[in-house]
């Protein structure tokens, strides 16, 4: 629970802070784990150069999670890495931008690896992340 302004009043509001999505420097990232500056510390595997610093952070930050918000290969190792990982937060952010901000990802993948069913999305347990890229995606991508 953290302190919020309202209406030239304190009063409790009940919403988590995250950040760190962009933060590729593990200094910084340890700045915001030893002054707690926020609840939920985002790890995305591509500013943090790979799995192993992903997984490091973790280690560093317990009670934190993994979070990235697109729908690409790196979200994917993300929901892996988050299930073995014990201090992984329950909760998965899944991006709600449209096809127009990432018009990259559209089709990347064949079948739909990040659907929500009941409020979860199921990790897929297939070869190696548990999705199959879209060899019409390569084709146009090459």
């Amino acid at each position: 629970m953290m302190a919020a302004l309202s209406g030239g009043q304190l009063s409790t509001c009940h919403a988590k802070i995250t950040a760190g999505g962009q933060i590729c420097e593990m200094a910084s990232r340890q700045l915001m784990i030893d002054h707690k500056s926020v609840d939920i510390l985002q790890s995305d595997g591509k500013c943090m150069g790979g799995i192993y610093r992903m997984i490091e952070i973790c280690r560093r930050g317990a009670g934190r999670r993994l979070a990235k918000p697109n729908l690409s290969v790196v979200a994917m190792a993300t929901t892996h890495l988050q299930k073995p990982i014990p201090n992984a937060d329950k909760d998965l952010e899944l991006s709600i931008e449209g096809p127009d901000y990432f018009p990259s990802q559209q089709d990347l993948f064949l079948g739909a690896p990040f659907a929500v069913t009941g409020g979860h999305v199921m990790v897929p347990d297939a070869p190696g992340w548990g999705a199959e890229i879209n060899p019409d995606w390569l084709d146009k991508a090459a």
